[in-house]
């Protein structure tokens, strides 16, 4: 019986082929620090406490039995990135948030939509890159 996910190796060997491609097409790598400033320009997160803008949270999980999930507010200074930067598995929706937890309740804008292109089929990669 064959089986239905990929094996980790499976899944680094994708991102790196898809990393590739995305290369060879002119679409160079930038930094996380230049990616989150480009999404959000100088000035739209909070950067003095109740100036009426929202922050990011910034969410570091960690595998079963390495310790806890941790959270971290990101102002517009964005300096706690670097708390997740680099680390196994961690998330920071394109979605300003007042308070410090994900809810709807305190969701405030969406700035852009993100898909995992890692999840993505290669094939379906490669078709929408041919589009360019």
């Amino acid at each position: 019986m064959r089986r239905n996910t990929k094996t980790m190796y499976e899944w680094r060997k994708a991102y790196r082929d898809k990393e590739e491609l995305m290369l060879e097409r002119g679409f160079p790598e930038v930094s996380p620090h230049e990616f989150y400033r480009d999404l959000f320009p100088e000035g739209s997160l909070q950067s003095a406490e109740h100036d009426g803008k929202g922050n990011l949270i910034a969410t570091q999980i960690r595998p079963s039995g390495k310790g806890r999930t941790k959270q971290w507010v990101v102002d517009d200074s964005l300096n706690m990135l670097d708390k997740v930067i680099g680390d196994e598995f961690g998330l920071i929706p394109p979605i300003t948030f007042y308070g410090k937890t994900h809810t709807k309740q305190n969701a405030h804008e969406l700035y852009a939509v993100a898909i995992g292109v890692v999840m993505l089929i290669v094939a379906i990669i490669f078709y929408f890159l041919k589009k360019k």
